[in-house]
């Protein structure tokens, strides 16, 4: 009795510890110290391994030395007011884990081929209007996520060859067209797509072979196309806030699919009671009445 308690016990500390960690606890060194002051972080440079300096105004001569941080490998900024990275940023070829939040960059520092080990890139605010072809320099790289992006988005088409890749998430920022190039990578899992302009979906849905979730909200995107049964991975589907009138009778091929979200949409409650019959215990979230 006393063996099944300890490892109930273990099995929802453990759950609880994973649930409870940011992506920037995960990356780099497990339980390393994360330095959130960057003239101490240099007086220690050969021993900085995470550096937050979320919420802070940065001095520029010590913003200029940043590339002596030579083992750095995650990287948070936050509302730091800065607008451009040093030319010592290329320096940092151990980053893992980048995210800039907040902060009106308008380029980034040099070629991704300075960053050969990044497994997660993240923006939010910023005024970058592209992810570069040299991101296939980045074959570690897992998660990219965009966020508020001021400018139109132009995405490399080199993204497909990324094999470890397998979660993209952009919200509220404009594409520069229907995001075909985002379902030609058949390692991707995850692909949100939030109020990002996208009046449509590609016809090269077969591609993204193990694409497991699906969000396209707030769009002005009102039909999908026939062949949405060939993502035979996905198990949630989100269309919340579109102007989606119908979905097609394909869609009860999806049979792994395990929730669907069709809030906000112009549905009827006529198309709500087929979508039930054919998506018999599918957990579908519907406002309809």
């Amino acid at each position: 009795m006393l063996k099944l308690f300890i490892k109930v016990f273990l099995f929802i500390f453990v759950s609880f510890y994973s649930y409870s960690q940011t992506p920037f606890d995960i990356y780099g060194p497990f339980n390393s110290e994360i330095y959130k002051d960057l003239k101490i972080a240099l007086k220690n440079a050969n021993q900085v391994y995470k550096l937050d300096l979320s919420y802070q105004s940065i001095d520029a001569k010590l913003w200029n030395k940043i590339g002596q941080l030579k083992n750095l490998m995650n990287i948070q900024l936050n509302s730091n007011g800065i607008t451009a990275f040093p030319n010592s940023f290329c320096e940092l070829h151990n980053l893992v884990y980048f995210s800039s939040l907040n902060n009106p960059i308008e380029q980034w520092p040099c070629s991704f081929m300075n960053f050969p080990n990044l497994q997660y890139l993240e923006m939010g605010n910023s005024k970058i209007d592209s992810i570069p072809n040299s991101i296939l320099a980045c074959q570690y790289l897992k998660t990219i996520k965009l966020y508020s992006n001021a400018d139109t988005l132009h995405i490399s088409k080199n993204i497909k060859y990324l094999k470890k890749l397998s979660e993209i998430i952009i919200e509220n920022a404009v594409l520069d067209s229907c995001p075909k190039i985002l379902f030609k990578n058949p390692y991707l899992k995850t692909l949100v797509l939030n109020q990002t302009n996208t009046w449509y979906l590609p016809n090269n849905l077969n591609t993204a072979e193990n694409l497991e979730v699906l969000a396209i909200e707030n769009n002005p995107i009102s039909y999908l196309p026939w062949n949405i049964y060939q993502l035979k991975k996905l198990r949630i589907l989100s269309l919340r806030n579109t102007k989606i009138v119908k979905l097609p009778d394909s869609i009860s091929e999806l049979r792994n699919l395990e929730y669907l979200d069709i809030r906000g949409t112009r549905l009827s409650k006529e198309d709500l009671e087929l979508l039930k019959a054919l998506l018999y215990g599918v957990d579908i979230k519907s406002d309809i009445k």
